[in-house]
């Protein structure tokens, strides 16, 4: 099963963000994230054996030393930063706290090998994919929205030719 851990803003959340993303221009080469799927990933596993997944929310559980928090959404940020987008999204500032705790989990996660690699990572939301070339300065947004995280999300990702399938499979309340 292919997963990942998630923030996942509230549904009026998402359609706050939704109506900024809908004033951005259209351009064949983005395609839009569905207004349900608007998320920050904080740790992307890939496949995860059926038989290893009772141990990864075991070990989230036991590992997840996190109090609720505010997340404010900043301007747009592209990746890869240089050269050709093939992502847009939404940057996201989580406190300083509450960061190096993800920090620490995501540690955790290579040592117990549910992810290959420990990287840094930017909090952001993906709000398009890029399928060729944009003008980067006419995806100028700064939306400046703060949400409560009270819960991260273990998501399933079933890929389709439609795009991603999300569904949460367990969602872990925070302190």
């Amino acid at each position: 099963m292919r997963l990942f851990l998630a923030i996942k803003p509230s549904a009026d959340i998402q359609e706050k963000l939704y109506k900024q993303i809908q004033n951005l221009p259209q351009n064949l080469n983005l395609r839009p994230v569905k207004l349900e799927d608007l998320h920050i990933t904080l740790q992307f596993f890939g496949e995860v054996e059926d038989a290893k997944i009772d141990e990864l929310i075991s070990l989230i559980n036991y590992n997840l030393d996190i109090s609720s928090f505010i997340v404010k959404t900043e301007g747009v940020i592209f990746f890869p930063r240089f050269g050709d987008a093939k992502i847009i999204g939404i940057k996201c500032f989580i406190p300083e706290k509450e960061f190096q705790n993800i920090l620490r989990l995501n540690k955790l996660f290579v040592q117990s090998e549910f992810s290959k690699t420990e990287r840094g990572f930017i909090p952001h939301m993906t709000i398009f994919r890029v399928d060729g070339v944009i003008n980067k300065d006419k995806y100028n947004i700064a939306p400046n929205i703060e949400f409560e995280v009270k819960t991260l999300d273990l998501i399933k990702s079933e890929l389709k030719p439609s795009g991603p399938l999300y569904k949460t499979i367990k969602e872990f309340k925070l302190k």
